[in-house]
């Protein structure tokens, strides 16, 4: 949730690029055919565009056009292994076999990786070798990276001082021109002006970098990287040089090729501030712990008055559990400069976790006003908010619908009709929006549903919007007939590729958590769009037309007023994939103990007073019970928790904390809770299905809103609902005959597993039926409504 200190756009001719590849991976060969042919009549030497032109024409049978397109993408860029295999498909298909083995020395002599070779020769052996895309480039990807900036890395400091000093290159006055396009913000003017400089000289580096500097801020990340390169090829001696490309390879997702050439600029420059603050963020960002103290230490020694540089020595700390180092950073960097707004953001985070809402929440406000137009400022404003036992129901939707009125409603006139066939029993294309799909909780949720959606009523397409890739990453992107990764991608950007994409169903699964894209969905480039999952509360935009949901978590009529989408009446809509290598469930603990231990692993932000008021009375009630909370990784909210426990009349001794842990450590410390404790109004949740699993049911009173109910929810779909209480006072005359009736907690425990695999609401096959008939039935509602 930290808040970046860096922004961008997209030229017009990426957009069009990223519209003509998703019409292609739509199958709308024509429409992509006519906008390839316009991107190359702007921009001759756009490699992907001629590429995925020229494949086109081979499967349309114009043989000639296609050579002629791909041999001009291998000429462009002839580090693209892809392009050299396309050729060679290309040749294969003409008859011309004759040229393969000079394509294959011309490879090899272009500097092609070994394993680009071999899959080169794979393919003139078989004469085919497909690419996941369709042999569609979405944007070129060399496999030779690493070796080419290695290559750049051991190049002697001083190659190349001679020659340029020999080479004529730009004039001062050309020169002092880009500088000023750059100083206006005028990007596509620089790129343009800036290309043709590098094509006059095209031995100099200065064309190449501010060639590769506009491409960079239009968000064209791959061609802006490759005259990077060139320019720090050409002058390897600049530190400046190499910062921007260190800067241009983090945006690839390339972490440590990037700090490898941050740590190169630094040796040429080490006191030059913006390098030295970029590369303290990209040591943080990839956890070097090491790295990132030796260089925040150097940013606030060298730079002590500079806001920016105590804001990553307090990001820095904060990761590393150093919070009270964290906190002073923050507020000397907002004493510093009070508008810079990520401080405010990750101060307030520190605040939450530690059980200071209130402070919590005024922190996130004023990063709103410092920042009014940034949407993830108030996204994490609503998140607190969400936490608030004081705000009702009602205020919070309007808090909800205070961020659509702001960042929503100047979309709203920009919104366009929709293409979309409107055959209602048609095969729909399903859009899923996520930062979350790596090792995340949201992964346990959505991935049971996405392996089980029927592919002969669905085609499902991915967008990503993380640069993470593990086990979890490549397990969801198998079950998508279409990944697109969407992290540089504009909000505006990616709703023109869903739009070109005819996404009929476009789903966010963020609402208003860390890396969402609402602003996406606020322009409304699908025909239905529906929010799950992340942000257990509406999304407040007008656009989002459903709320994926069930009628144990929203009875109907009962919270649709503080929604603004419709919430779906589902016979079960959330499913939860149960760790298979969990260790087994345990005896009652209170059996042995001789009294009960109660239990909670939430984390702290969500203990509020009203919680510890439950809590304590009920413990008081049970003076032998013991209570375990987890997820206390700080010693000051140790204390604090003690000393509200304190102050409510249980002593410490009666508490028990364990820090966050690995999953199997966590699994296993159920074997010592006989009840998990809700907390309010913001109630378990991931937390609490792992606690079932584990034979431990929760004790929850039934609340007033969506995130006050989601414990007596999941405890009526697994047919106990004597564990919900419907106030305070059931809440404790439950918890003491549960004391009293250790045999019947004892069974519950023992059968738990087996009584959650027998419910038809816990069976993921169930659920994705009744979210598929949930898809069906909103794009019927749709297509009711906007006949041609």
């Amino acid at each position: 949730m930290s808040a970046e200190l860096e922004g961008a756009g997209v030229t017009e001719i990426d957009q069009q690029y990223a519209k003509a590849v998703a019409l292609q991976m739509a199958g709308q060969d024509a429409e992509a055919v006519a906008l390839y042919r316009e991107i190359l009549d702007r921009a001759p030497g756009h490699a992907a565009a001629s590429h995925n032109l020229g494949m086109l024409c081979l499967a349309t049978g114009e043989g000639g056009e296609a050579l002629e397109r791909v041999m001009n993408a291998v000429e462009s860029s002839p580090a693209e292994p892809q392009f050299w295999i396309s050729l060679i498909k290309v040749l294969q298909t003409l008859g011309e076999h004759d040229h393969v083995p000079g394509v294959m020395e011309q490879a090899a002599a272009a500097g092609l990786g070994a394993s680009d070779l071999a899959a080169l020769r794979l393919a003139a052996g078989e004469g085919e070798l497909q690419d996941v895309a369709g042999d569609v480039r979405e944007v070129p990807a060399p496999d030779t990276l690493a070796d080419r900036i290695h290559a750049l890395l051991k190049r002697d400091r001083v190659a190349g001082r001679s020659g340029l000093r020999k080479l004529r290159g730009p004039t001062a006055s050309q020169v002092d021109q880009a500088i000023k396009l750059f100083q206006r913000g005028d990007f596509t003017a620089l790129e343009h002006y800036a290309g043709e400089m590098s094509r006059r000289h095209p031995q100099h580096p200065t064309g190449w970098h501010l060639l590769g500097i506009a491409q960079q801020m239009l968000c064209t990340h791959y061609y802006g990287l490759e005259a990077l390169i060139k320019a720090v090829g050409l002058k390897p001696a600049d530190a400046e040089y190499f910062d921007h490309l260190a800067s241009a390879l983090e945006q690839l997702g390339k972490p440590e090729l990037a700090a490898a050439c941050f740590a190169r600029g630094l040796e040429l420059a080490p006191t030059l501030f913006p390098l030295l603050l970029k590369y303290a963020q990209c040591e943080i960002r990839r956890g070097n712990a090491e790295g990132a103290e030796i260089l925040t230490t150097k940013l606030c020694d060298a730079f002590p008055n500079s806001a920016e540089a105590h804001y990553l020595r307090g990001l820095f700390r904060s990761r590393s559990g150093q919070l009270d180092d964290a906190i002073q950073c923050f507020e000397r960097s907002i004493a510093l400069n009070p508008a810079l707004s990520a401080p405010y953001q990750d101060l307030g985070l520190i605040y939450f976790n530690r059980g200071n809402l209130e402070q919590a929440i005024d922190l996130s406000r004023k990063a709103v006003e410092q920042m009014p137009g940034n949407a993830p400022c108030f996204s994490n404003m609503l998140f607190f908010a969400t936490h608030d036992e004081h705000r009702s129901p009602e205020d919070l939707f309007a808090l909800h619908r205070q961020y659509a009125l702001r960042y929503e409603t100047p979309l709203k006139a920009h919104w366009q009709p929709h293409a979309n066939d409107r055959s209602p029993d048609r095969k729909l294309r399903i859009g899923y929006v996520s930062g979350d799909f790596y090792g995340h909780a949201v992964a346990s949720f959505i991935l049971p549903v996405l392996e089980r959606l029927d592919r002969t009523q669905f085609d499902l397409f991915g967008f990503y919007n993380h640069t993470v890739c593990d086990d979890m990453t490549r397990r969801i992107a198998a079950q998508f007939k279409y990944w697109l990764p969407i992290s540089h991608v504009t909000d505006a950007a990616l709703a023109e590729i869903v739009r070109a994409c005819r996404i009929d169903i476009l789903i966010d699964l963020s609402g208003h958590t860390g890396g969402n894209r609402l602003l996406t969905f606020a322009r409304k480039p699908a025909p239905v769009q529906m929010t799950a999952i992340g942000h257990a509360d509406t999304t407040g935009l007008d656009a989002m037309d459903y709320f994926i949901t069930d009628r144990d978590l929203a009875p109907p009529g009962r919270f649709d007023a503080h929604f603004s989408e419709r919430l779906m009446d589902l016979d079960s809509g959330v499913v939860f994939s149960f760790p298979n290598d969990a260790p087994p469930v345990t005896d009652l603990p209170a059996l042995s103990n001789g009294y009960l231990t109660f239990g909670s692993f939430n984390r702290p932000g969500k203990i509020t007073a009203r919680t510890l008021d439950l809590w304590t009375e009920l413990m008081r009630a049970l003076p032998d019970a013991r209570m375990l909370l987890g997820s206390v990784n700080d010693e000051q909210i140790r204390r604090k928790l003690e000393q509200g426990f304190a102050e409510r009349g249980v002593a410490a001794e009666r508490l028990r904390f364990m820090p966050r842990v690995a999953v199997p450590e966590y699994l296993a410390a159920h074997g010592g809770i006989d009840v998990l404790l809700d907390t309010f109004p913001f109630n378990a949740g991931t937390t609490l299905l792992y606690s079932m699993w584990m034979g431990v049911p929760v004790l929850t009173v039934r609340g007033d809103r969506y995130v006050s109910n989601l414990g007596a929810a999941v405890m009526a779909k697994a047919g106990l609902p004597d564990f919900v209480a419907d106030d305070a006072s059931g809440f404790i005359n439950k918890g003491v005959e549960l004391a009293a009736d250790l045999e019947c907690l004892a069974s519950v425990r023992a059968g738990f597993r087996e009584r959650l695999q027998a419910r038809p609401q816990f069976d993921p096959a169930f659920v994705t039926r009744c979210i598929e008939g949930g898809f069906r039935k909103a794009w019927h509602a749709w297509v009711s409504t906007h006949a041609v």
